[in-house]
């Protein structure tokens, strides 16, 4: 089974408003190509976006006038999967099901050294091999099989739920 590694970048943003000092939220983007300096603006772009949606009380976050403290987009570098919400996606051109599986199942086993790192009190956690939130993945129950719906064709991803 060859698998393809796609570039991901971390993008993110800390933000005071009122009463809320620090605020921040962040996701991961995975590429079909290195986007190069395309992904900050993609950044830009993702920060006007959480500004001017509206939120379910149907207030978007520039009428709360927040202050940005940082806006950040950072290379992570290349891998076959891609976090999301309690769920990774992958672009899949060639793999069937059962091999996309034994892909995220090698996946989730190469990260969850860094995750069972991120679940120790920071003052223990090993500097050296980094942490990863696989946001339930190493829980193999978990699993919601892989998605193909109408959303994910459009996007050209599978995705696995957990």
């Amino acid at each position: 089974m060859k698998e393809r590694k796609y570039p991901i970048y971390q993008i993110g943003a800390k933000w005071d408003q009122d009463n809320f000092k620090g605020n921040g939220t962040s996701y991961s983007r995975m590429y079909r190509d290195d986007p190069g300096d395309m992904a900050y603006i993609d950044a830009v772009n993702w920060w006007v976006n959480m500004l001017i949606t509206p939120k379910r009380d149907g207030v978007s976050l520039i009428e709360r006038h927040p202050k940005l403290i940082s806006l950040h987009c950072e290379f992570v570098g290349y891998e076959a999967w891609c976090l999301g919400w309690f769920s990774h996606y992958t672009y899949n051109t060639h793999l069937t099901d059962e091999e996309l599986l034994a892909s995220f199942d090698q996946f989730v086993w190469e990260k969850s050294p860094l995750q069972r790192n991120l679940d120790l009190p920071s003052e223990y956690r090993d500097p050296n091999i980094g942490t990863y939130c696989l946001m339930g993945a190493d829980d193999r129950w978990r699993w919601k099989g892989l998605c193909h719906c109408e959303h994910c064709k459009a996007q050209g991803v599978t995705r696995i739920d957990h």
